[in-house]
């Protein structure tokens, strides 16, 4: 009774206390309107001023880009509004540069739901700091003699739709007063006329330009913005809106002249059907005569300039289907060379070859090269032999300078290729360093960031520590290695010689390459090859023929147009047979098309068909009509293409881009978060539209973003170093015995850190070096990580591909709502049935195990020995404790063990500990059926619930933790675990704030 009325007046305490604390979520009671105004920096050309967004997020809506627009008075604006019901609202600026959307950014600025709001900025020099004032605005004063409160309000607008074309078929207006529904308009020759009325003063209409089918209202915008009308004149507005231009322009002056449509033309069926040319191109040697080959339909004249003969022009001769050609005889090897192209418009213009292969630094002028004949020592050309499939991949993504370039790593080849050639390195502190390290995880394959010939490094700059970084995202020359990692970058053999030393180096220890491919969108169209052969034709553009910008660097290409799937092909085709290079990873895959990639995928099989393809399989880019993205809802169609799953990323650690936010492994996640771990433990079956387990890239980390360390270090404010740790090994964990292709992130084994720099595409070396040190600081989590690779190696059951075996073979065990720790069984006919159980809480889980006796195979970091099935193995059966924030994997054993030879391996046996808490898991499997009401979750049927099976009170439990202590490293060893009574105290206080609201929403900044 004493028991009782103990509990009953702390649960009064707790509830009167939560009552107390909580925090009411204000939620918007009417439609926010905010207009804003930025001033720029004065130094900040008018030419970049398109590089300016802001970034608005609210509640219950991922972060947002909304487009800035030059205002009359030379300010950047914009107006939006944020719906009814949002909370936890706010914006930033932020100004794009080299290709990066936040390189320049105002603070956070918060936004009072509910209200008429006008922000002004004014930016400055340092980010995060720019000058933010809010106001509310105030609704217009009456009129001399006008009722100053009527009962209700009109207005008459009037819209001008100025379509270059032409064509208005389908084209209307759908507009809208805040807190009314919208309503569509007709368009009579390209205007309309029409009135509205509100209760409320007319400050703003909403107006969306649309082409309308009988199929979809909403076939077509005129662009992806909501645009408002806000200046009114005597209850009159009167507008202009051009064809793919988001502004609202309010006289008939402003409107811009008619651009230059060529780009429709260039895009046509009829163009391609013309000019598609299907044979070789670039400088094709041979040491008797060389061809220059060049496709350049549009050009009037072409000329080859020979600059290794003081820049002689030589003529070159139109071919057919728009090629020109120059045959120079004689040897052409090392010559430097650029095409004078004159357009019909008198326009002249001298560009490198697109299909150049080699080029001088800084990728100013192409260079003639037998790629074939520079070779470094012991170069054969030979492939590696084939690989069993993605699904058995460990990929781990490096940087050829993050792994070379710090001072103490003892490698001699700092920043370059053939760093990753030396063997036998170590750092001063004398732990191994570069190739011998990265060998000696257990990895499969290493999959280099940019290695193409990017923008942003100045080749012949100091190269040296701390001064010049870029991960290489800007691409110029796709078909030549990058010259910053050369041992000599003026010389153009020196960088091909170099790439091809480190790629034969990977192979000789044992492990493919993978190479980052950026085909998406080049540096600068202006400087690019593509756009300076044939402009217009490589990218993807606007009605009114300005570039599209589905990447957010500017441009996107256009991967349908013949040509340019030509183009992609050819240069992934010259890679893997000239470089012997195993695998791609399309950056921003989701830009380019499923014919495309499905073509990439056939060309590559016929040279070999375990060559590995993965990429961002994001929903993005501006695919014409009937195109199909290659995104991952679109995996089905693309066999044999792998696709990150965000999924994955997102679940195990929380919004990955910001500190704040929890996921899986820090205690987050919904009531139903056990069933989405478990899917995606699956190979992501009922969470993305995969064909199959091996298209999901389950992955908790890669170069951008925050590693999980920093994720966890921001999430977890007051967690202890130990606890970090703990938690970061058990995402990893999860990580490994999940179906799928396996990425890690160079340094994820080490916990790598970049100090809370998500996007360190330029800081500098002292931020993205790779320390090996820290791998020794680190010790556990590293020798863990090298287990988990040999786990995985030796057990084929995590390595399944038909979704409906691993159906059949992983069965849920005890999987509940509201309860994050699950189990589950593994049982195929020609294996040995395993059980699982994985507990993410901060307790240890009391379960009994299944009846029978059952070998321990795998536990949580530093919990107990990692011990293999063995005769020797000590075996488990009954009730078991399962670790903290841990998974644990029991092998069943066979009832009567054969007789043996006697083994002289001898494996430690597993410690246990007596303990008398008494929690158990069932017994009894749960059979599973698709939730529909509940995406990508699965759960029990109702009928199958498993029931739960106490142990009996008092009973002693093995354990499989051992109480453990833990020291990562060479520190010291503290206990992990809190009492029962801590853990229940703290659970039970959490989840009565939690009730009371105290918990905000975590709402999306970025993507």
């Amino acid at each position: 009774m004493r028991v009782k009325s103990f509990w009953a007046g702390l649960l009064s305490l707790v509830l009167l206390f939560a009552g107390l604390v909580a925090l009411p979520v204000q939620a918007n009671a009417t439609e926010t309107s905010v207009d804003v105004k930025v001033k720029p920096l004065a130094s900040v050309s008018e030419s970049d001023y398109g590089n300016y967004s802001v970034w608005l997020w609210y509640s219950g809506e991922d972060g947002k880009s909304v487009p800035l627009h030059v205002g009359a008075g030379g300010e950047l604006q914009a107006a939006f509004s944020i719906p009814e019901g949002a909370t936890n609202a706010g914006m930033l600026v932020r100004r794009a540069q080299d290709g990066n959307e936040w390189a320049h950014q105002s603070q956070d600025v918060p936004l009072e739901v509910g209200k008429n709001l006008q922000v002004s900025v004014v930016e400055t020099e340092q980010s995060k700091n720019w000058q933010v004032d809010v106001t509310e605005q105030a609704a217009p004063s009456p009129e001399p003699g006008e009722n100053p409160d009527p009962s209700s309000y009109t207005a008459e607008l009037t819209v001008h739709y100025v379509r270059y074309t032409g064509n208005y078929d389908g084209w209307n207006i759908w507009t809208w007063l805040p807190n009314q529904d919208g309503q569509s308009v007709a368009l009579t020759d390209g205007t309309a006329t029409w009135s509205v009325e509100s209760d409320q003063p007319i400050t703003r209409v909403g107006v969306i330009l649309r082409r309308s089918t009988p199929d979809n209202e909403w076939a077509e915008k005129n662009t992806s913005d909501d645009l408002f009308i806000t200046e009114f004149k005597d209850g009159k507005a009167e507008v202009w809106i051009a064809q793919g231009d988001p502004n609202v322009y309010y006289s008939q002056d402003a409107v811009p002249a008619t651009p230059d449509l060529s780009c429709h033309e260039l895009h046509s069926k009829e163009f391609n059907d013309k000019y598609f040319y299907d044979g070789e191109l670039g400088a094709l040697y041979t040491p008797d005569s060389t061809t220059f080959r060049l496709w350049a339909p549009t050009a009037a004249s072409v000329g080859l300039v020979n600059y290794s003969n003081s820049g002689e022009v030589l003529p070159m001769t139109k071919g057919e289907r728009g090629t020109w050609e120059y045959i120079f005889e004689g040897d052409a090897n090392m010559m430097e060379y650029r095409y004078r192209i004159e357009f019909e418009d008198g326009k002249v213009d001298e560009s490198p070859d697109p299909y150049a292969r080699s080029s001088t630094a800084n990728s100013t002028r192409s260079v003639v090269i037998d790629v074939a004949n520079v070779n470094p020592q012991g170069w054969n050309g030979a492939r590696m032999k084939p690989f069993s499939g993605i699904e058995d991949a460990t990929i781990y993504e490096a940087h050829v300078r993050d792994m070379t370039i710090a001072p103490n790593n003892g490698i001699s080849n700092k920043g370059k290729f053939l760093g990753l050639t030396e063997t036998g390195t170590k750092t001063e502190k004398g732990n191994v360093s570069g190739l011998d390290y990265i060998k000696s995880l257990g990895i499969t394959h290493v999959q280099f960031l940019p290695m193409y010939d990017f923008y942003t490094v100045d080749e012949t700059g100091d190269l040296g520590y701390d001064k010049q970084y870029n991960w290489g995202y800007d691409p110029v020359n796709y078909n030549v290695p990058e010259g910053s990692y050369a041992s000599d970058p003026t010389d153009p053999a020196s960088r091909v010689r170099d790439m091809k030393a480190m790629i034969d180096a990977v192979h000789d220890a044992g492990m493919y390459v993978v190479m980052d491919v950026v085909y998406n969108h080049v540096y600068d169209t202006q400087l690019s090859p593509l756009q300076r052969t044939v402009p217009g034709y490589y990218f993807r553009h606007t009605d009114g023929c300005a570039l599209q910008n589905g990447t957010g660097v500017g441009n996107e290409t256009a991967s349908e147009q013949p040509m340019m799937r030509k183009y992609m092909i050819d240069s992934l085709k010259f890679w893997a047979q000239e470089y012997s290079i195993d695998g791609f990873r399309f950056d921003l895959m989701g830009i380019h098309d499923v014919e495309t990639m499905n073509e990439i995928r056939s060309e590559l099989n016929k040279i070999d068909e375990s060559i590995v393809m993965l990429g961002e399989g994001w929903n993005m880019g501006n695919h014409p009509e009937g195109v199909k993205g290659a995104n991952q809802d679109n995996a089905t169609l693309m066999p044999g293409i792998s696709f990150f799953n965000d999924k994955f990323r997102d679940t195990m650690k929380g919004t990955h881009n910001t500190q704040a936010g929890t996921g899986y492994v820090s205690g987050g996640g919904a009531d139903n978060v056990a069933w989405d771990v478990f899917n995606l433990i699956k190979g992501a079956n009922h969470v993305r539209n995969y064909a199959d387990a091996s298209q999901s890239v389950n992955y908790n980390e890669a170069h951008d973003n925050l590693t999980m360390y920093d994720k966890l270090r921001g999430s977890l404010p007051g967690a202890s170093e130990e606890d970090i740790v703990r938690r970061h090994a058990f995402a990893t964990q999860v990580q490994f015995l999940s179906n799928g292709a396996n990425f890690v992130h160079a340094g994820q084994e080490a916990l790598r850190t970049k100090g809370g720099d998500e996007n360190s595409y330029k800081s500098p070396d002292s931020v993205n070096a790779f320390d090996y040190d820290r791998a020794a600081d680190f010790e556990d989590s590293v020798a863990y990580f090298r287990e988990l690779a040999n786990f995985r190696a030796e057990n084929s059951w995590v390595r399944l591909v038909d979704y409906s075996k691993i159906e059949q073979a992983y069965k849920g065990v005890s999987i509940t709502d509201g309860d994050k720790r699950f189990s589950y069984k593994v049982t195929l006919a020609d294996q040995p049935e395993r059980i699982v159980f994985v507990n993410p809480t901060d307790a240890d889980w009391n379960v009994t195990l299944p009846d029978g006796n059952w070998k321990l195979l795998l536990s949580g970091l530093n919990d107990a020995p990692m011990a293999r099935m063995s005769d020797g193995d000590t075996s488990f059966s009954g009730d078991v404790a399962i670790g903290h924030v841990s998974a644990v994997v029991f092998e069943k054993a066979p009832d009567k063990p054969a007789e043996t030879e006697p083994s002289t391996e001898t494996e430690p046996s597993t410690e246990t500990e007596p303990s008398t808490e008494t929690e158990a898991t069932t017994e009894t499997e749960a059979t599973t059926e698709t939730d529909p009401t509940t995406t990508g979750t699965e759960v029990p049927a109702d009928d199958d619930k498993p029931t739960v099976t106490q142990s009996p009170s008092g009973s002693q439990v093995p354990s499989v933790t051992s109480q453990p202590t833990y020291s990562h490293g060479r520190g010291e060893s503290k206990p992990l675990a809190k009492t029962g009574a801590e853990a229940g105290l703290l659970a039970f206080f959490a989840l009565a704030l939690a009730g009371a609201g105290v918990l905000a929403m975590q709402t999306s900044r970025r993507h």
